[in-house]
């Protein structure tokens, strides 16, 4: 159960949380341009610009839930289960596997435009990681800060859908979230309207009457498309990341309050991508202080990983103490 939004203040911003009932010891993780990218119907890619995100990393491979790249293209993934399907492979040259698709995406496109044209060419398939990590079914957003698209593989091919509301979440389909979104045309951050707006409220925050509260992925794709639409941004990018956070605050889990199965899902990380500035932020559910990696300041003209593990302990300013 995750959100992703794209918006636009002083800069060009991603955030996205990623709320799960485990952890696959996930960590910042810097490629440098000269790591040696090799994909699984045999491309190799050992110049390439760099990226930085959130990845579990894997017999040396980044396994990527978000990333950008040094141009301020960003791009994340999402669970994607009801609707999602990879055909099997067939062993062509234009096949794709689904987790290598946002460093492929990254390393190969600076724009929305450039990735629409990428993804003609290719073909997502259904081929794992590996024998013990199999595959995820996914759907992804992908945003230059001007354009927004949504990916999605389904059974009547690869979907991809202009995003102007600039928020995903999971599954049902993207089309279908919009749908749903018209039914909340009356929302305001101003107040009531209609026949009986002259009556006086009783109580500030009328107009977003009606705005879900629960859990749902449908609902949270409401809630963070209303605040995205009357956030307020400043000139000061400081206040912009706060404001970025503050914004996916309204979506995250809780432990207790979505228990499954597996266990309590919470969401494990906060993260906010500054396109540009290349500054990957993040916050975690036992660290709300927010930390930050400057892919500029990595070292990325080298050919090893550079990974940052989650600083993850509670971390709190007494000032009087």
């Amino acid at each position: 159960m995750c959100t992703v939004v794209s918006a636009r203040g002083k800069h060009r911003y991603t955030g996205r949380t990623l709320d799960l009932e485990y952890s696959y010891n996930e960590c910042v993780t810097v490629t440098p341009r000269q790591y040696p990218f090799v994909f699984t119907n045999g491309d190799a890619s050992r110049s390439h610009t760099a990226l930085v995100g959130m990845a579990a990393v894997s017999e040396g491979v980044p396994l990527y839930f978000d990333a950008m790249n040094e141009q301020g293209l960003c791009m994340a993934g999402l669970h994607f289960p009801t609707h999602c399907y990879f055909p099997p492979p067939q062993g062509t040259g234009d096949e794709v596997a689904p987790f290598e698709l946002i460093p492929r995406v990254l390393t190969a496109c600076q724009t929305v435009a450039q990735v629409r044209e990428w993804l003609s060419h290719i073909r997502l398939v259904d081929r794992p990681f590996s024998d013990t990590m199999l595959g995820t079914p996914l759907h992804w957003m992908v945003s230059d800060g001007t354009e927004c698209v949504v990916i999605e593989p389904t059974k009547e091919g690869l979907l991809i859908s202009d995003n102007t509301v600039g928020v995903m979440t999971n599954s049902p389909p993207f089309a279908m979230q919009m749908a749903n979104l018209c039914q909340y045309r009356h929302l305001s951050a101003t107040g009531s309207k209609g026949n009986l707006a002259n009556l006086p409220p009783y109580s500030k925050g009328q107009g977003a009457f009606g705005l879900p509260g629960d859990l749902t992925s449908m609902s949270r794709f409401v809630r963070a498309v209303f605040t995205r639409e009357n956030a307020r941004f400043s000139a000061r990018v400081s206040e912009n990341i706060e404001q970025m956070f503050h914004l996916m605050d309204t979506v995250l889990q809780v432990r207790g309050c979505n228990r499954t199965a597996d266990g309590e899902e919470i969401t494990r990380y906060t993260a906010v991508m500054d396109a540009d500035t290349g500054v990957y932020y993040y916050t975690t559910y036992h660290n709300r202080r927010i930390t930050a990696v400057d892919l500029h300041r990595a070292p990325i003209d080298r050919d090893r990983l550079v990974v940052y593990p989650l600083m993850n302990e509670s971390s709190v300013y007494w000032q009087n103490r």
